[in-house]
């Protein structure tokens, strides 16, 4: 239904400027949860208390010896607020480069560097690496559009707001915040990816491929199969920490492969309307949606985006720009 609905470039950009809004409030709510606990939903207050196991996974020791929580953000998970994070982080910078008004670029500024701090505090290190990689492909992109002082401009603060994010990050969380980051320049990228989500990616090709080459049916891993799942010795649940491994048992190599194809596709096509040089408006934002969509696309080496609220936005994001893109066309 989206691209039905989104008629306009500027309908667009009103969307990915709702979409900064609440990504920046909730990457906000998640810098504040670290500072003061109140911020916390009482729902992950109540699981947590009196569970030394569970405070272990969703704490951290902070920088006067306190433990710290890993925000959820406007969530219950440890951690939740880092997707919402990436996309306050990219955006915010996207629209402090446009030309709109000061307070407005101010803003959104400031919900970029809440991103990035709010990242650095949930330590998944993965929305951090993508984050970076999604501000690349923007600089990148918008150089490649012939408006190299938008790039010049945009790839200076992004170097200023990933460190700027960091300092807020390590001052509310300190040492902790330190040795996490680093972790991911002790050593080949290959051997930490390896160590953290590799493991499953090699059984997903090894194990699964032969076992259930063409998937083992639907609702046998996730949230599907622990509200649903009627299992016996015969039919187990499965697990599943990466997107590949979900689509592997879904629906085996077919899933994978049209599911591959269909992101690749989306990717090229959206590449090709940031490339269309009359519609200056229309590439603007289709480099926005590029950036942000191929961070989430590679997300499913290590996360399952696919079956959360982010790969939601991805499609959604997806058919806007295609709905506009083909009035465009037909104009």
């Amino acid at each position: 239904w989206a691209p039905v609905f989104v008629r306009s470039p500027e309908h667009l950009a009103r969307i990915l400027w709702i979409l900064l809004i609440c990504s920046g409030c909730n990457a906000i709510v998640g810098v504040l949860q670290v500072y003061d606990t109140r911020f916390l939903p009482a729902e992950f207050s109540r699981v947590i208390s009196g569970n030394e196991v569970a405070m272990g996974s969703v704490t951290f020791i902070g920088k006067n010896g306190e433990r710290l929580m890993r925000p959820p953000g406007l969530f219950d998970t440890p951690g939740a607020v880092a997707g919402p994070a990436m996309s306050a982080a990219l955006l915010g910078l996207i629209f402090a480069v446009s030309g709109i008004a000061g307070w407005k670029r101010l803003l959104a500024f400031t919900f970029a560097i809440a991103g990035l701090a709010a990242i650095y505090l949930s330590q998944v290190r993965i929305s951090l690496v993508m984050t970076v990689m999604m501000m690349g492909i923007y600089t990148f992109t918008t150089f490649k559009q012939g408006r190299t002082a938008r790039a010049s401009q945009f790839g200076i603060l992004s170097g200023a707001i990933v460190i700027g994010g960091f300092v807020i990050a390590l001052a509310l969380g300190g040492p902790a915040i330190l040795e996490r980051v680093m972790t991911l320049l002790g050593g080949d990228p290959l051997a930490v990816y390896q160590r953290a989500r590799g493991a499953q990616l090699s059984i997903t090709f090894s194990e699964m491929l032969y076992e259930h080459p063409l998937g083992a049916g639907v609702g046998r891993w996730g949230m599907a199969a622990a509200y649903f799942g009627n299992f016996t010795r015969l039919a187990t649940p499965l697990w599943a920490e990466i997107q590949f491994t979900g689509w592997m048992i879904d629906g085996g190599v077919l899933m994978i492969a049209l599911y591959c194809g269909a992101l690749i596709v989306t990717a090229l096509t959206q590449w090709k309307v940031a490339m269309l040089q009359p519609y200056p408006r229309l590439n603007t934002c289709a480099a926005a949606v590029l950036s942000a969509n191929l961070g989430t696309a590679v997300l499913i080496f290590s996360f399952t985006p696919f079956v959360t609220q982010i790969g939601i936005q991805y499609w959604f994001l997806a058919g806007a720009l295609h709905g506009v893109a083909q009035r465009y066309g037909s104009d």
